[in-house]
């Protein structure tokens, strides 16, 4: 994900939440949280995509043995 995809998802998520107070240390908190919930949808994405890839492989495994048996 580039810079500008990360910062406009940033952005999509801070504004789900409510900025009640202007505080310094809620800003924080809020962004922190913010960036927490980024990287555990990046993770996720990640994991998602490994797990294709794997079952995608497998698949292609089995297509092939198949193919072996009857030859």
């Amino acid at each position: 994900m580039d810079h500008k995809t990360c910062h406009d998802v940033l952005k999509r998520i801070q504004a789900k939440h409510e900025w009640q107070n202007n505080s310094k240390k809620d800003h924080k908190m809020i962004e922190d949280k913010v960036i927490k919930e980024l990287m555990t949808k990046q993770f996720v994405k990640s994991k998602s995509k490994k797990y294709h890839k794997h079952q995608l492989m497998v698949s292609q495994q089995k297509k092939r043995e198949k193919e072996k048996k009857c030859y």
